[in-house]
């Protein structure tokens, strides 16, 4: 019990079992150019190309086959020994873009679609005692209707787009459970009730009794043993005094032991925790657990230097948040991308906030939107039990839905997903459209790149200015036609962005630089910028806060405060000092 970090955890840490395997590392790789290895039945076998190394696409270095050119169709193969038992045995794929057919010993077992979110499959009627075979194919292409984030849909890079992320990206897993067995839970602590709410979903497991202990620092705080009379259970469970709230200053973290008990034996076992905290709006103002919370946000989209989308090791995760933290930032908005769930259990570990953001598609058409519809919901989900995540961003800057400034029947869609989040989560921040042509949307925000801060302040400060339409220059408006505001929270979710083109090559390896604005090319501009922008913001007192454009340079974008393989560009003191003045 306890919370602790060791860079070696389950790759769905809220929900662990003792009985798992991860399958990382050495797999046969081969390219399917022509799409005929179904036809010449990969599934049961191919002759590889390349020993790729998993979970790195094999478009970047980390892969072992680092070959930049679009494939839409590749293979991997793996033999893993199995002493086989009287187990479920469940096989797990963190993410894999875009379509991925898996098959075991020769035969197809299903296929799922989406790059963005964990999926699973029984492989228990398909595996035999000793070697099995496994074979993965991965479709992938340029369509823009797909859920992509921030993977270019041509041929080389292109503004703030960057290589592609085909096939398997993240941890492959192996997980052996009960033949009656917890499949998941959702936890729903809330303040106010002094409660926790557990809402569980079981497998063959009627009749059989459910047992959920909450601890605290190893200390029961109490325990609920309930028969199951169908596949779900809800569970409520009173919390006792003192209090442990999950803060910024202290992430208490409360731990839960689930265990299935069939005739007096515990059969099925499960590791979990949660965070106890409240989210509320006073007057336009945001507050946790009772103090003004002024959010200090940096935009984090997640790439490194050789393993693109992939963090090298579980300890890159960690050393992102460490790094942000010493400059003054106490959270993150994890821009177009859908993490390692690692990084959400080491912001819960470590107090450090998250927005979490549903990656674009790029073109509205009902096909799009059907796929995001069946895709949005499984990421929500899986994150929902995380104390760290706050927000829950739908769509960005009207990418993919544009027209929704004027579209009626368009704006009425991003309304029903809004409401569809909120049905399942009525505790957390909704935001529709980050940046502008808001709909209805709980935090009202604002994207703005001017590089001069007393500019910057001179469109912002007078907040009736900002209600007007367009609110400067820039031609955008903040509300779509026919929606107003509403006392709601504002927060300006990007800004910055300032290229800093001192030493790139290390980010963009020979490609042309690109950033908002004129770039810079000494420390003492660059610090003088940054200076400003912030006061800027700092300064308006209606707002709530900030993400600054962005953690680190990706590839061709030089606008990060660390160059790609997360070396400083300035004294990161000087930036904490920045960010100080507003406290």
């Amino acid at each position: 019990m306890g919370k602790q970090i060791t860079f070696n955890e389950c790759p769905r840490p809220q929900f662990v079992r003792d009985s798992y395997q991860l399958l990382d590392g050495k797999w046969n790789f081969a390219f399917d150019y022509n799409n005929l290895g179904e036809s010449k039945k990969y599934y049961k076998g191919f002759n590889k190309e390349y020993d790729i190394v998993v979970p790195f696409s094999y478009l970047c270095a980390a892969s072992n086959v680092n070959i930049e050119k679009r494939c839409d169709n590749v293979w991997y193969q793996k033999v893993i020994n199995i002493k086989k038992e009287k187990k479920n045995y469940f096989l797990h794929f963190e993410g894999a873009d875009y379509l991925t057919k898996l098959y075991v010993n020769g035969k197809f077992v299903g296929k799922n679609e989406g790059g963005y979110h964990r999926f699973s499959f029984n492989i228990t009627n398909f595996i035999k005692n000793g070697d099995n075979l496994i074979v993965v194919k991965c479709e992938d292409d340029f369509d823009m209707q797909k859920i992509r984030g921030k993977q270019r849909w041509q041929d080389k890079n292109h503004g703030c787009w960057y290589v592609e992320t085909t096939g398997i990206y993240k941890s492959v897993w192996l997980e052996k459970t009960p033949l009656s067995f917890v499949k998941n839970v959702k936890i729903t602590p809330v303040l106010k009730d002094k409660k926790v709410y557990l809402e569980y979903s079981l497998a063959n497991a009627i009749n059989m009794k459910l047992k959920s202990t909450i601890y605290f620092d190893n200390e029961i705080i109490n325990t609920n043993i309930s028969k199951i009379n169908e596949d779900t259970l809800k569970v409520e469970i009173k919390l006792k005094k003192p209090y442990h709230l999950w803060d910024l200053d202290n992430p208490a973290l409360y731990d839960l032991k689930i265990e299935l008990i069939s005739k007096r034996k515990v059969i099925d076992t499960i590791n979990s925790y949660f965070g106890l905290r409240e989210l509320q709006v006073k007057d336009r103002f945001i507050y946790l657990n009772g103090k003004k919370l002024y959010q200090k946000l940096v935009l984090d989209q997640g790439y490194y230097l050789t393993s693109s989308l992939t963090p090298l090791t579980n300890k890159d995760l960690y050393n992102d948040i460490i790094k942000m933290k010493e400059l003054g930032f106490n959270g993150c908005r994890k821009h177009e991308k859908q993490e390692d769930e690692r990084f959400a259990y080491y912001a819960d570990v470590l107090g450090y906030l998250i927005w979490s953001e549903i990656p674009s598609f790029y073109l509205n058409t009902l096909t799009s939107r059907q796929a995001y519809e069946k895709q949005f919901m499984k990421i929500i989900k899986q994150n929902y039990n995380h104390p760290s995540i706050i927000t829950w961003t739908l769509f960005n800057e009207s990418w993919g839905i544009e027209g929704i400034l004027n579209n009626k029947i368009l704006q009425e869609w991003v309304n029903y997903i809004y409401y569809i989040t909120k049905e399942y989560d009525p505790y957390r921040f909704v935001i529709t459209n980050d940046g502008w042509e808001h709909t209805i949307s709980d935090i009202i925000t604002i994207h703005h790149y001017e590089q001069d801060g007393d500019k910057l302040y001179s469109y912002f400060k007078d907040l009736n200015k900002v209600l007007a339409k367009p609110y400067d220059d820039s031609n955008k408006n903040l509300f779509a036609d026919g929606y107003k505001y509403n006392n709601q929270p504002i927060m300006f979710t990007e800004f910055g962005g300032t290229a800093y083109e001192k030493n790139t090559s290390i980010s963009t390896e020979g490609m042309k630089n690109w950033g908002y604005g004129v770039g810079v090319n000494d420390d003492s501009d660059y610090i003088k910028r940054l200076s400003k922008l912030f006061n800027a913001l700092n300064r308006i007192d209606y707002s709530n806060g900030y993400c600054f454009t962005q953690l680190s340079d990706v590839q061709q974008e030089v606008n990060g405060l660390l160059y790609i393989d997360r070396t400083d560009k300035i004294d990161p003191k000087i930036i904490k000092e920045i960010q100080d003045r507003r406290n």
